[in-house]
């Protein structure tokens, strides 16, 4: 009976391998099926050295080891909610290089557009030949603003690939003036590694938080 519970978080899972295009909060749900997986795991781990007492101290050990896992894991989510994110740090960049929402087209999740918004393909048009122009209102604007906002496209290459195209014609044709991109978490199955992971995130000073962010020129552009 332990077990039934585990059934719904699987059969919700399958549902979502059919998409082949498919956002990270979707998957929340079934993140109560791995925590039941993982609570039922120590309980029988437990119990199976409960009954053996010359295994108690290695009972006692991998529990630990499981603890700490989990806490440190707590604390990498927390430093990743309180760092400064790349939207912060680009709008002062912006701010800098008189860079504003006057003169730039901005995509979602990025200075100008933080909470969200649409996709660069909104406000470019992308003729026949694979050559890019911005819309007509937005011709007078010199700087394109782009997030990875892309990577939901390169997802399904197929479905999405004049999209996919003209994030690639915009990458070529103008000049990058600046970058800046997330820390990337690394994570493992191995418990101990995952923790070696968690400390190295831990103590690191320099990382950042948030969506990747690209500011192009388009006057230089080729």
């Amino acid at each position: 009976m332990k077990i039934v519970p585990v059934f719904g978080g699987i059969l919700y899972l399958l549902s979502l391998s059919i998409f082949a295009v498919h956002w990270e909060r979707w998957v929340m749900p079934f993140y109560l099926t791995v925590i039941i997986v993982i609570a039922l795991g120590i309980d029988e781990i437990l119990n199976e050295f409960h009954l053996r007492s010359h295994y108690k101290l290695a009972g006692a050990g991998l529990y630990l080891i499981i603890m700490v896992n989990l806490i440190l894991t707590s604390f990498v989510g927390i430093k990743e909610r309180n760092i400064e994110d790349t939207r912060i740090i680009g709008r002062k960049y912006c701010d800098e290089e008189g860079i504003e929402s006057k003169n730039a087209i901005s995509e979602a999740y990025t200075p100008f557009s933080i909470a969200g918004g649409k996709g660069i393909v909104e406000y470019f048009d992308l003729s026949e030949d694979g050559s890019i122009m911005p819309v007509e209102k937005l011709r007078d604007r010199r700087y394109v603003l782009l997030s990875d906002y892309k990577e939901r496209y390169e997802m399904d290459q197929t479905m999405y690939a004049e999209e996919c195209r003209l994030y690639q014609e915009i990458e070529k044709k103008y000049t990058l003036i600046y970058s800046l991109e997330t820390t990337e978490i690394h994570t493992s199955r191995l418990i101990l590694k995952n923790i070696f992971y968690c400390l190295d995130y831990l103590l690191d000073k320099g990382v950042v938080a948030g969506p990747d962010l690209y500011i192009y020129d388009m006057e230089y552009g080729g």
